[in-house]
């Protein structure tokens, strides 16, 4: 059996992480990430279910099965996704696997540092919560006492949730897509937090919000997608490489003075170019900060904090 090897390479991860994890109380966490060339896909465990990503569908069978047998559960706890060569991208085969997915979605609540998650394994191709990002949200939970606090590009809203935690005084949380903006609001409720006019909710393009806001904060979270090519009317193609510059530049002009804007992007080969930003900011890259254990083994996003002067 040729994926006995992923099998093994699957089981020594999960006998180390799993101590780990328990110690901290994490019950989502990734476990592969491409280790094995021969192998190229992701797995994560989630409470007592697996989601593995596969980059090859002719590999469905072995994957699954060494799957199957280094965690020793059954297929219907195991979720099956399909990434093309760039991240999110369905190809026709993928649609048609999609399409013939008739059963009841699957949905976990998880707990992260004493704060609660609503995680669908089976609707998405991711599940509602970046695992890579569990440090980063640590970091800025610790930065938002008694900050008034923006998320932008929001997604299910955990940097709210934390930022909350750590004493906020108001956040703004700005999403595009209506459904994450539901989402953020289980969220939200999921740990006690009801939208109102100290935590905002607001559906919209986040430059567009940025450029008529007219309200300067204290922290801002910005990770945007590394490509978004959105169908809405008077939302343009967003390229990480190519639009940052002004994406930034709009963020710096909403913070207050002193203020920190945590930027993040998961296009590793992406670098920061200070001359294309105002000349009035500390830039420090936090990326080895903000890696967590599960993802020490790979390169999986890069991150800076940017303090106006």
């Amino acid at each position: 059996m040729n994926y006995e090897i992923l099998s093994n390479r699957l089981k020594k991860r999960k006998k180390h992480l799993s101590k780990w994890a328990r110690r901290n109380g994490v019950t989502a966490y990734r476990v592969y990430n491409k280790d094995l060339t021969e192998y190229p896909c992701i797995v994560d465990i989630i409470d007592d279910c697996v989601v593995v990503w596969i980059y090859k569908a002719e590999q469905e069978k072995d994957i699954v099965d060494a799957i199957k047998l280094a965690f020793e559960i059954n297929e219907y706890s195991i979720f099956v996704k399909f990434r093309g060569k760039q991240k999110g991208l369905q190809t026709q085969y993928e649609k048609e696997k999609y399409s013939k997915l008739k059963e009841p979605s699957t949905i976990k609540t998880i707990e992260e540092n004493s704060l609660k998650f609503e995680l669908n394994l089976s609707d998405y191709v991711d599940t509602g919560l970046f695992l890579d990002h569990r440090n980063a949200r640590l970091l800025i939970e610790s930065l938002s006492e008694n900050q008034n606090v923006l998320n932008l590009f929001a997604y299910t809203g955990s940097f709210t949730c934390y930022a909350i935690k750590g004493g906020a005084k108001k956040t703004t949380t700005v999403e595009l897509n209506p459904k994450y903006c539901e989402w953020i609001e289980r969220n939200l409720a999921l740990n006690g937090t009801k939208v109102g006019s100290q935590t905002k909710v607001i559906q919209d393009d986040c430059l567009h919000f940025l450029k008529n806001t007219g309200t300067k904060f204290d922290l801002i979270v910005c990770d945007p997608p590394t490509f978004s090519n959105s169908k809405r009317k008077n939302v343009k193609t967003f390229s990480i490489k190519d639009d940052y510059p002004e994406l930034l530049n709009a963020c710096i002009s909403a913070l207050s003075l002193g203020g920190k804007l945590f930027f993040s992007t998961n296009a590793t080969s992406f670098n920061l170019d200070p001359k294309k930003l105002p000349k009035n900011l500390i830039i420090e890259s936090i990326t080895n900060k903000t890696i967590p254990e599960d993802f020490k083994q790979s390169s999986i996003h890069k991150a800076w904090i940017l303090t106006k002067l």
